[in-house]
């Protein structure tokens, strides 16, 4: 009979321990809320003093005043280290090392316009990055934060999956998100039901900045927001000198910032 007192005391103790470990993780949670949300808005702030990016038509490179700025460092230099734009310069005692001189790069333009205006004359991925980059940008400036609301998924028949599909498909045990499954696609499809759900991307949408909730707020989207209010991309976006882009400079010509 005392044993079994000692018993129920135990289980008592283990109890109200577990009740007190998480009546302090609430009170962690409650005081972590507000850090937080205060960090998103300090965020936000950086993001909406940046500028939208720019995007060179055809190739990257140095703008018309940085080359006038190169040549005046140019003539500075002695005679035998002077360079001209596209040289490449080695490095001495580095075997095949060195750099290149950038060449002028072509014509600029606002990366909003180009979302707005110039949309599909850009390559797939680095259309999707920009967008990405102009929708933190101009969520930013409206007072706002882009959080995510759900994925979107595709339901593929199985005999329809591309070698791509396959890295996507969700759902299914052995499957993950963007894993690299290691194995033959027609082995791979064999196991799956006849028609199976492929995430294509993910669904956003701009809150007020005052209206969002902790909930919203994940490790990813604090890091993104991190990556937007430190500058973004550091790689130069590039759109092809296409006809309809050609014809976009004619008429409204080279952006001026």
């Amino acid at each position: 009979m005392v044993e079994q007192l000692r018993e129920g005391e135990g289980c008592e103790g283990r109890v109200l321990a577990r009740a007190a470990m998480r009546q302090e993780e609430i009170v962690l949670e409650e005081r972590m809320e507000p850090e937080i949300l205060a960090r998103v808005r300090a965020l936000i702030r950086e993001i909406a003093n940046r500028e939208y990016p720019l995007v060179w038509v055809g190739k990257a490179g140095m703008t018309p005043e940085e080359l006038v700025e190169f040549r005046k460092m140019n003539e500075e230099l002695p005679e035998y280290i002077r360079a001209e734009p596209g040289e490449f310069m080695g490095v001495e005692g580095s075997a095949g090392g060195g750099f290149r001189i950038p060449e002028v790069g072509g014509p600029r333009l606002n990366a909003l316009d180009v979302v707005m205006d110039l949309s599909g004359e850009m390559q797939e991925e680095t259309e999707a990055e920009l967008r990405h980059e102009v929708m933190h940008v101009y969520a930013a400036k409206q007072g706002k934060v882009v959080v995510q609301v759900a994925d979107e998924i595709e339901w593929v028949p199985r005999e329809r999956l591309t070698d791509e599909d396959t890295t996507w498909v969700i759902g299914v045990p052995g499957f993950g998100r963007g894993r690299d499954l290691q194995a033959r696609h027609d082995v791979i499809v064999e196991d799956l039901p006849p028609v199976v759900g492929v995430w294509i991307g993910t669904r956003t949408k701009a809150v007020p900045i005052d209206e969002v909730t902790p909930e919203q707020v994940d490790e990813d989207l604090l890091k993104d927001l991190e990556h937007q209010a430190a500058g973004g991309t550091m790689d130069p976006f590039v759109i092809p000198q296409t006809p309809k882009v050609k014809a976009y400079l004619a008429k409204h010509g080279e952006y001026p910032g």
